[in-house]
């Protein structure tokens, strides 16, 4: 006991005397104080709880010297060629503008980087160019646009960007997002309050990506075409497993359990208030850009063995996942509220039970190479836009409720 006291004690003091701050407040002790044992013992956890949050501190400074610095080299895997990524036809500079994190803070404890954002409601049509593509009005069921607001029958990607503005922050990204209209029991189409987007990966280097994958982490795809949820051409039948669908209740004080039905999620309200439909796509990619049925070229990761899940060897790339989510506000006056697709040749299927969602990659490439290495490359949670170098896409004035609930469907 003699020589642990008079080793701490020289930790501690030195030759004359230690000071240190922490929790506990400032604390002085001298070689004289060691005979005082409950002066000492309470001392050296002051100053052992000082030492944590210096080297707290010391790990934040760390941090942000790394945020600022150039970032890595992005896995070693290349991307297989997809299309060649066609730049923008306008000034991109102006519709950046400074971050409101800096640095923007790290994902971890999460294990993957994520890049967020917020869109806005876009046009209602009956167009599908992925599904009927070239055919106007070619969709059996009304559609729901946000992202860019010239999406439409004959979109494709070389069309998305070369021209339209966009819901989603501004057009830096052209792409097109849409999913089936939301409708109340009188018809009318009910509004989204608003988008919240997500694409999340593994970062760069990271071990995991070729545990997971057989050759690891890589890009988003260029011009990348897909269908996530239930499949319409389907309709009746067993659904692919990669349908991963939920709709919950998003009101405070309420219970937020994910439902497969909208009648759940709205009694979960109360029968009235916020309810959020959000949609997974896949992350294992076969290194097509569309396929037959429009899903199978991007498919979810399995557990076939690992305690951590892994793509099928067709499916050797891993991607960043994309997530949707769509708020609506719903009230009791709407009575029975059911998506576009839930009603269709000639059968009625449970509100919600149908939902599914499609993508057409368009993104400005030089904002989405900022965004794929810093916060997904980087392991940060880029939100709202921010793309993670000090700097986030600007966008106008942005509400977290319709402007107009509810509206007349257009026309086919």
């Amino acid at each position: 006991m003699k020589h642990l006291l008079i080793l701490a004690l020289l930790v501690l003091t030195g030759p004359a005397a230690a000071q240190s701050v922490s929790s506990c407040g400032t604390v002085a002790i001298g070689k004289a104080d060691a005979s005082n044992p409950v002066k000492f013992a309470t001392a050296a956890d002051c100053f052992g709880k000082a030492k944590v949050i210096a080297a707290s501190a010391a790990q934040t400074r760390r941090d942000r010297i790394a945020a600022i610095t150039p970032a890595p080299a992005p896995s070693p895997t290349p991307q297989p060629a997809a299309v060649t990524p066609i730049a923008s036809n306008f000034a991109t500079a102006p519709l950046i503008g400074p971050g409101a994190h800096n640095p923007v803070p790290s994902g971890k404890p999460d294990n993957v980087g994520a890049f967020r954002f917020i869109c806005t409601a876009g046009q209602l049509n009956y167009d599908d160019p992925i599904l009927y593509p070239g055919v106007k009005g070619g969709s059996p069921h009304l559609h729901q646009w946000y992202g860019n607001d010239g999406g439409n029958w004959a979109s494709t990607y070389a069309s998305l960007r070369a021209s339209g503005e966009s819901t989603c922050s501004n057009k830096l990204n052209r792409s097109a997002y849409w999913v089936p209209a939301l409708m109340n029991a009188a018809g009318k189409v009910i509004v989204p309050d608003y988008m919240s987007i997500y694409y999340k990966r593994l970062p760069d280097g990271d071990p995991q990506c070729l545990k997971e994958s057989a050759k690891g982490c890589v890009g988003l795809p260029t011009g990348l075409r897909i269908v996530s949820g239930y499949d319409m051409k389907r309709m009746g039948q067993p659904q692919p497993e990669n349908a991963t669908y939920t709709h919950r209740c998003i009101t405070d004080g309420k219970p937020q359990i994910e439902r497969a039905t909208l009648a759940e999620a709205i009694a979960d309200c109360g029968g009235a208030g916020q309810i959020m439909s959000a949609i997974n796509f896949g992350a294992c990619w076969n290194g097509d850009l569309d396929s037959a049925d429009h899903r199978s070229h991007v498919t979810q990761a399995k557990y076939i063995g690992e305690a951590y899940p892994q793509c099928p060897a067709d499916h050797p790339y891993l991607i960043p996942q994309l997530r949707q989510q769509l708020a609506y506000t719903i009230t009791a006056d709407d009575g029975d509220v059911w998506f576009s697709s839930d009603r269709m040749n000639g059968m009625t299927m449970p509100g919600g039970s149908t939902f599914h969602a499609d993508y057409m990659e368009a993104w400005d490439p030089g904002v989405r190479k900022v965004w794929e290495g810093r916060c997904i490359g980087r392991l940060l949670n880029c939100s709202d836009g921010e793309l993670g170098d000090g700097t986030m896409l600007k966008r106008g004035p942005l509400t977290y409720a319709a402007v107009q609930r509810l509206i007349d469907a257009p026309a086919r």
